[in-house]
């Protein structure tokens, strides 16, 4: 998983991407990702009004129609991620154009048209409609006498008795996808038998559920397990009451708090930030290359500093509105650190920036961004800074070290001298590549 940080309005989130890695702020295996103040420009404050984030009997939402949260944080309708044939039903943020999606309905049954409708029925179950055939449904055991459902502003999305009752009949926030928001639970609800996990998409463009799911497992003392299928990927290790006990560098800040509950009706691990303009995703791929460091990448070794490299690549991404994406290629192109830092060598860094947010960013913030970014995506560990000094210098004005050259986990390795009579060539290639980008 990776965590995405970004300053904008009310909202904290964590994603479960495909790629198999955890991130919370927590080590091995655990990849951040950044999201920065300049953001925080580009996002709207307005506010909704409460009548357009509800859902009642007498309305139905169809494709082009959404209710929004209160605060105008969220938008709850129809949308294409890729496809434009392929339409999904969910929560997005709202004004925020990438990675922006954080829940989805009909995961792994896309509508291929405009005609799907949702209803609230009678009984309190919104339903999912295409041609008349059943696409997706809530359920709750206890049915409503005037229903109402609302999209709030944590992102949550809430079947009521009525618009001023404050008990959920069904929430979204016990079905998620991808994605960890502040304040939700990942774990169990021991009263329903519940138990609440990330499920990672099949791929960037694809929600389909994919192989790789976040749980927490009830051993006599709970741990979270990243599994395969039905294998076990990798663990956190138990809860010691400060952190878990296989994430030495989980450690209190002024940001983030962690908390994990063990009692009699439930067991569950969930994050806060105090904060409430910070934005932070969590997201576990099936190929992350693009976001692993030289040394990890290439000879296996991992360290928190790992992370740090990861988390630089994201705020990279965001910046420029483009993926580090990964091929195997003898051509030489730059990736997306190689290109960042021949702009910055020319002292041209600001060019990077993304033209869709390039009119509406606070220029010393975004320069700030791109500066520790760099640091962040150092050739070699002892070079980077810790995630604590990272946050330190996203936050303050303080002095900045010059970045050397950074790892662009390119390695060609050639055999061809040992290479036998056979004349095969047996050369390697590492090398992460970027090819839809230009200089401005």
């Amino acid at each position: 998983m990776s965590i995405n940080h970004s300053l904008t309005d009310n909202v904290d989130v964590a994603r479960l991407d495909t790629s198999s890695r955890f991130n919370l702020g927590l080590g091995s295996c655990v990849s951040f990702s950044g999201v920065c103040h300049f953001l925080a420009s580009h996002v709207s404050n307005s506010i909704a009004s409460d009548s357009t984030s509800f859902i009642t009997q007498s309305q139905s939402i169809s494709d082009g129609k959404t209710i929004v949260s209160p605060k105008g944080l969220f938008k709850f309708g129809f949308f294409s991620i890729k496809d434009p044939n392929k339409r999904y039903l969910g929560i997005q943020f709202m004004n925020i154009s990438t990675q922006n999606v954080v829940w989805v309905a009909n995961d792994g049954k896309p509508i291929n048209d405009s005609s799907a409708v949702l209803k609230l029925n009678s009984s309190g179950s919104l339903v999912l409609t295409h041609n008349n055939d059943v696409v997706w449904f809530t359920n709750s055991s206890t049915k409503a006498q005037k229903p109402v459902a609302q999209l709030l502003d944590t992102g949550n999305l809430v079947i009521k008795e009525d618009s001023v009752s404050e008990t959920y009949l069904w929430q979204s926030f016990d079905d998620p996808s991808n994605t960890l928001l502040a304040d939700m639970k990942l774990g169990w609800d021991l009263k329903r038998n519940l138990s609440k996990c990330l499920v990672a998409w099949k791929s960037d463009d694809d929600p389909t559920p994919g192989d790789f799911t976040w749980c927490v497992v009830l051993n006599p003392y709970p741990d979270i397990y990243m599994m395969k299928g039905k294998t076990k990927y990798h663990r956190l290790g138990p809860w010691n009451g400060l952190r878990f006990s296989g994430m030495l560098e989980m450690k209190p800040n002024p940001v983030f708090s962690y908390k994990f509950v063990h009692n009699k009706e439930e067991v569950y691990y969930s994050w806060s930030s105090s904060d409430s303009s910070l934005i932070s995703t969590v997201i576990p791929e099936e190929h992350c290359c693009g976001y692993m460091a030289p040394e990890y990448a290439i000879d296996g070794q991992f360290s928190v500093k790992s992370d740090v490299f990861s988390f630089g690549v994201l705020i990279l991404e965001i910046i420029c509105g483009k993926k580090n994406q990964v091929h195997n290629r003898a051509k030489k192109t730059l990736n997306l650190v190689a290109y960042a830092w021949t702009f910055w060598k020319h002292e041209r860094a600001l060019q990077i920036t993304d033209s869709n947010i390039e009119d509406s960013i606070i220029v010393s913030e975004v320069s700030r961004c791109i500066h520790v970014a760099l640091l962040c995506v150092q050739q070699f560990p002892e070079d980077r800074p810790t995630m604590a000094d990272v946050i330190l210098m996203l936050g303050s004005e303080m002095a900045l070290d010059e970045p050397k050259e950074p790892g662009f986990i390119k390695r060609r390795e050639s055999t061809e001298a040992n290479s036998s009579s056979s004349g095969k060539d047996t050369s390697s290639n590492y090398e992460l590549t970027i090819t839809s980008l230009s200089v401005r």
